[in-house]
């Protein structure tokens, strides 16, 4: 029987619906693959806690961490651990974490292998480049041009 290690990062926030959303999402897909007869365990780690994974010995690994943004070089530590240690994990690969993360170098990406992206165009909304869902949109986001656009771009760097 295979034994499934359940991934996910601890909440930083206990505010924060999003950070408890992934513990409560482990905790569901933990009960969904024990239903079905896996061996599961549950791993939650705080950003200061990546080592741990080094201590795995399941034969599979859900990743079900989030660690983006500010927090981008920890989630791709902890995907290069994995990929070290050959642990089947779901998810990206390190590169695609980190390409996937990346709305600017995945832009690039597009452009290079000639897949049609959006131009810049006017409304448009602004959000942080290495953020993931709606994390730093606000009803504020929405630009009319090029000028609002520099302004809310500073304000993005500034704060995120």
């Amino acid at each position: 029987m295979k034994t499934i290690c359940v991934l996910y990062n601890k909440p930083e926030d206990l505010h924060d619906e999003s950070d408890l959303d992934t513990e409560n999402s482990a905790i569901d897909a933990a009960d969904v693959l024990r239903s079905e007869g896996y061996e599961v365990s549950l791993l939650g780690i705080g950003l200061d806690e990546v080592s741990k994974v080094k201590n795995i010995e399941d034969e599979l690994v859900f990743n079900l961490v989030e660690w983006t943004g500010k927090n981008i070089a920890m989630g791709t530590q902890l995907i290069k651990i994995l990929e070290r240690r050959k642990i089947p994990f779901t998810g990206s690969g390190s590169w695609g974490f980190l390409l996937s993360s990346d709305k600017v170098q995945m832009k690039k990406e597009m452009k290079r292998n000639k897949i049609p992206t959006p131009g810049k165009k006017f409304p448009m909304i602004v959000k942080p480049a290495y953020e993931h869902c709606g994390i730093g949109i606000t009803q504020n986001s929405i630009v009319k041009n090029e000028s609002e656009l520099r302004i809310k771009n500073y304000e993005l760097r500034k704060n995120m």
